[in-house]
């Protein structure tokens, strides 16, 4: 993904998919064989990640599922996706997990979740970290929004581990914990 320059397939928004593992060339990639997804709108592809036989793909506003591949009347590949535009996206390259219940990424406004669906916010308690706001139970600083590059996501032991930087800091120097279980 995400080429650097901009004719069809070969750009910031292009995913490229290699030939099928059953014809015996997983290194060859087609001619055809790539999807642009939305060019033109600004975004580059910020991150990929394959969960329970989807593959999704992140712009800053927007995501997209993969779920199959079929064959046009020309022999094409056909690459199926859905587009899940809610103006949430990922804010971080590296903001971006995979779980046992869905897919976790980093967008600017919270730690959202998916399974394929609309995203899912599950940072909701933590809020007055992405928005700025006060709480007598949240008395970290805020997200430095000028390091929106540096967060990064990890999945262990059924948690999300989440790292950002705060205040003023140019690199992570917090880490929070999902438990997905509790």
């Amino acid at each position: 993904a995400r080429y650097a320059t901009g004719t069809a397939g070969v750009n910031q928004s292009s995913v490229r998919f290699s030939d099928n593992v059953t014809t015996g060339a997983p290194l060859n990639f087609g001619a055809n064989n790539y999807v642009d997804l939305t060019p033109g709108d600004g975004e580059p592809i910020m991150g990929m990640i394959a969960w329970r036989g989807y593959l999704f793909v992140f712009k800053q506003s927007k995501f997209f599922r993969f779920s199959s591949t079929t064959t046009d009347s020309t022999g094409n590949p056909v690459f199926n996706y859905d587009t899940v535009d809610t103006g949430i996206g990922m804010c971080s390259s590296l903001a971006l997990c995979a779980g046992r219940d869905g897919v976790y990424f980093m967008d600017d406004t919270g730690i959202y979740r998916t399974a394929g669906g609309p995203p899912v916010d599950v940072s909701e308690k933590i809020a007055p970290f992405f928005t700025g706001g006060t709480s007598a139970f949240f008395l970290t600083p805020p997200l430095n929004r000028g390091a929106l590059s540096q967060p990064a996501m990890a999945w262990h032991n059924q948690q999300v581990f989440v790292s950002v930087p705060t205040g003023t800091s140019s690199t992570n120097d917090r880490v929070f914990v999902f438990d997905t279980t509790y």
